[in-house]
């Protein structure tokens, strides 16, 4: 009899596997856009392997698994991320909007480029892994200078020259801010951390990304734990945010100061901490944890 519960299980679980006929690209970063009905499809390569080659635009992308419908689909197993060539995402399948346990509606963000994608979903259960490589397009900020905008009303930085710009002014406790370069908000400069917004430090630098296009899940501001006068600076070239003054080795704090995905200054330059590692601007790894 277990024998046979076994038996019975395994060819459920097959049965639901092989469902996954057909996947397709949906999104604004895809020819198809938001379009169900145009959404584009990936190759069928068997043993559950789809792939697709060409062009993207900035934005968010995911997958479904019928032309003209939102389920089945496939997604992003957390909000907030942002693809790169050469690396690997955990993707989920869901089968309908009824299923209590159908995964949430996140999805990826990809910079404009061509791409080539490879989906490889589970025979034995909903996940699945979706591989990238390719090369994307050049990252050209806009010409004119950025607005700070926030819990302030939209200003236009100063031009400091080779890049930086600045803005001075009061700021009350909790008060954010992030930066656009056009009135509809986007495209902007947001905090870099994947899940929250960032506390402005003095003789910290903050990592700043740069978003074509809206991408909530990754609309991340800076904000002031104190209320006070400060100048706030934004390098693009380096893409780091700070106040008051630039820090340098000489002015750096005796000891590091660490803050996912914070930039800081200390005696020994500029280090990056994230949850897994502390590296350099070169990305060597000063220090795993």
């Amino acid at each position: 009899m277990r024998k046979f519960t076994f038996l019975v299980l395994g060819l459920v679980a097959a049965l639901s596997a092989s469902a996954i006929e057909n996947v397709y690209l949906i999104g604004q970063a895809t020819p198809a856009g938001w379009s169900a009905g145009d959404a584009v499809p990936m190759t069928a390569e068997g043993n559950n392997v789809f792939t697709y080659t060409g062009t993207f635009t900035n934005g968010e992308f995911k997958f479904t698994c019928v032309q003209g419908e939102w389920f089945p689909r496939i997604v992003a197993v957390k909000a907030g991320i942002i693809v790169e060539p050469g690396k690997t995402y955990d993707v989920l399948y869901g089968e309908n909007d009824k299923d209590p346990d159908a995964p949430e509606d996140f999805k990826f963000y990809i910079y404009a480029g061509t791409y080539s994608l490879t989906l490889t979903m589970s025979s034995e259960d909903n996940t699945g892994t979706l591989a990238i490589t390719g090369t994307p397009d050049p990252i050209v900020l806009p010409a004119n200078a950025p607005e700070i905008c926030g819990s302030m009303e939209p200003e236009e930085m100063v031009d400091e020259g080779d890049g930086i710009y600045s803005y001075e002014g009061f700021f009350l406790k909790n008060d954010d801010f992030k930066f656009r370069y056009s009135v509809e908000w986007w495209p902007g400069i947001v905090a870099a951390d994947e899940t929250s917004n960032v506390p402005m430090r003095p003789r910290e630098a903050v990592k700043a990304i740069y978003l074509p296009t809206i991408y909530e899940a990754r609309d991340h501001k800076f904000f002031f734990e104190e209320e006070g006068s400060h100048k706030i600076f934004l390098d693009t070239n380096k893409m780091i945010v700070y106040i008051d003054e630039e820090p340098t080795a000489d002015n750096a704090p005796a000891e590091e100061q660490g803050f996912k995905n914070r930039v800081v200054i200390t005696k020994d330059g500029y280090v990056i901490e994230t949850e897994k590692d502390i590296r350099n601007l070169n990305g060597v790894i000063i220090e795993e944890k």
